[in-house]
């Protein structure tokens, strides 16, 4: 009903204040009235049942609005100015609130039992508004909720919840939530995961974050949940996102997917560089995945942009622990040499520890930086039949670094350089890098070209076999230059060196050979170009204790 302009409720001039109104029919309890370009100014409650309101203004003073329908409840371009608590439910229909705003001074509750939640500005400056200044907000959908270009201020908590039965999807795009003295909870739990086209193409995820969005409370948590039929990610950053954190932030993701799709992931993010800044709190990022990666993320045949995760800390710890049970932990590495910047980059104040843990590879990085970070790094690589660490291609890092790395039949920590955009030297600064192989080839093994070490600690053993303890390898040449290495093998090298090393500066080389191996085994040439201070001790039961091809 078009009311062009005219108001269709106003007890401004009565006693009998307030709105009682049922719009349903006995024959059709679903359908209802839809006012459109109206007004309604109400001095007590207001109630109907049945009623929608397009482009029109709802001013309630001394009373709340409760608005119950069977069918859906459209609320387009409609501003809700109430000085009471605002209760609005669609039984088999979806809440609308495009361009429309709500100011309540108590509670605020949206719920769509059957339908989604759709909440959105006219664009980023032309934001919708959800405010409560005394209460709390709560929105519940069992299919979708979606939020674009809006803020929701509330003095107590802010709550999204989506549990679905079959396809649920919540999706927050340039948005920002702040309670003042409460949480702010997003929830979804999801069988299946619908795919929502964001940009050109369509990205099957379940929680998805796009643009840049902001949320301040004293507790911030995020969870998404998925089950075995749920095809994509749970939790999905869009290319480019920023996510802004201000509190002490948990974020839950978790994908239970027997399928075969590579991202059937716990936590992704997909093309150009997540950005995730956190300040007054530390953010602890819980992942786990069944057939896929915990967390991936993917990149382009031929990008060179940055991928992968970036985290500003201000004052603020970082706690990330990723799962899978059938492949990677964490998988960040390139796409078939599509991206030299796919990995994590750690900037700001703060401590990092960071655990990944799969049945094939624990952490798969092909970049790793913390050039801009005033604070400790720990990570901690758990692999099955893949490397426990496997940091490639551009591994930059300095100051406070410590990788440890663990595999049952490959490679403890993996190192490989070049022919990325970075030079090829590892400024450890103190430094520790150990990694361990039950039946692999090394427990730790750096491969490439002109590669330096200064100031840190290589720790590696190869508990059986022929895997050696430390292997420096690519044919080149290899400086440490006041570092400490420590090799332990059994049938293998203790430390095995394929070129050239030159040790200066005090460097410790320390390889021991528990069975037939050698305790130091370098193919190339073994020289000192400065300091003193050196030693290099080979320890072996039936092979060579230090074994120099070349020129020493």
């Amino acid at each position: 009903v078009d009311m062009a302009g005219n108001a269709i409720f106003d007890d401004s001039a009565k006693s009998d204040k307030g709105w009682t109104q049922d719009y349903t029919l006995a024959d059709l309890p679903n359908h209802g009235w839809v006012f459109n370009n109206t007004s309604v100014t109400a001095g007590g409650d207001v109630s109907l049942k049945g009623a929608g309101f397009t482009n029109s203004v709802v001013t309630i003073t001394n009373g709340n609005l409760s608005i119950d329908n069977g069918g859906p409840a459209p609320l387009t371009g409609t501003t809700l100015t109430v000085d009471g608590g605002v209760n609005v439910h669609a039984g088999a229909g979806s809440i609308d609130l495009k361009n429309g705003n709500i100011s309540a001074k108590g509670n605020i509750t949206l719920k769509a039992d059957a339908g989604s939640i759709a909440i959105s500005g006219k664009n980023a400056s032309v934001k919708a508004n959800i405010t409560s200044t005394e209460g709390g907000v709560n929105l519940v959908s069992m299919q979708a909720i979606n939020i674009t270009n809006a803020n929701f201020l509330a003095d107590k908590d802010i709550s999204l919840n989506v549990a679905s039965e079959v396809m649920g999807t919540l999706g927050i795009g340039n948005a920002s939530f702040t309670s003042q003295s409460g949480d702010v909870d997003l929830f979804l739990d999801t069988k299946k995961i619908n795919p929502i086209i964001t940009t050109v193409d369509s990205q099957y995820g379940g929680l998805i974050f796009s643009g840049e969005n902001s949320f301040e409370a004293k507790n911030i948590n995020i969870s998404a949940l998925s089950s075995k039929d749920a095809r994509g990610f749970s939790l999905l950053f869009e290319s480019g996102a920023i996510l802004n954190l201000k509190g002490e932030t948990h974020i839950n993701a978790s994908n239970e997917s027997n399928g075969t799709r590579s991202n059937e992931a716990g936590l992704g993010s997909r093309y150009r560089r997540t950005q995730i800044n956190v300040s007054d709190g530390d953010l602890y990022i819980t992942a786990s995945a069944l057939s896929g990666s915990a967390i991936l993320s993917l990149a382009a045949t031929g990008q060179w942009a940055d991928a992968g995760f970036e985290f500003v800390l201000n004052n603020s710890n970082l706690y990330i622990d990723a799962n899978s049970k059938f492949r990677n932990g964490i998988t960040l590495g390139g796409y078939g040499g599509s991206t030299y910047a796919n990995g994590l980059t750690f900037k700001g104040n703060g401590n990092v520890s960071v655990h990944g843990q799969g049945a094939l590879g624990g952490i798969i990085l092909s970049r790793l930086y913390t050039g801009e970070l005033d604070g400790n790094v720990q990570l901690t690589g758990v692999g099955g039949s893949a490397a426990g660490i496997d940091a490639s291609l551009n591994t930059v890092f300095q100051g406070g670094v410590s990788l440890s790395g663990s595999s049952a039949d490959d490679v403890g920590v993996l190192l490989s350089f070049g022919p990325g955009i970075q030079e090829h030297n590892m400024n450890l600064n103190g430094s520790n890098v150990a990694g361990s192989s039950e039946n692999g080839s090394a427990g730790i093994l750096i491969k490439g070209k002109n590669i330096s070490f200064t100031n840190g600690t290589l720790t590696g053993t190869a508990t059986s076999g022929n895997g050696s303890g430390v292997v420096l390898t690519g044919g080149g040449n290899y400086t440490l230059d006041g570092a400490s290495i420590t090799g332990t093998a059994a049938d293998g090298s203790g430390i095995a060196v394929n070129g050239t090393l030159t040790v200066n500066n005090g460097t410790v080389v320390k390889g021991l050979a528990t069975g037939g191996g050698n305790g130091v085994t370098v193919s190339g040439d073994l020289v000192t170009d400065s300091g003193d201070g050196i030693s290099i001790t080979g320890t072996a039961f039936s092979g060579d204790g230090v074994k120099v091809d070349g020129d020493t």
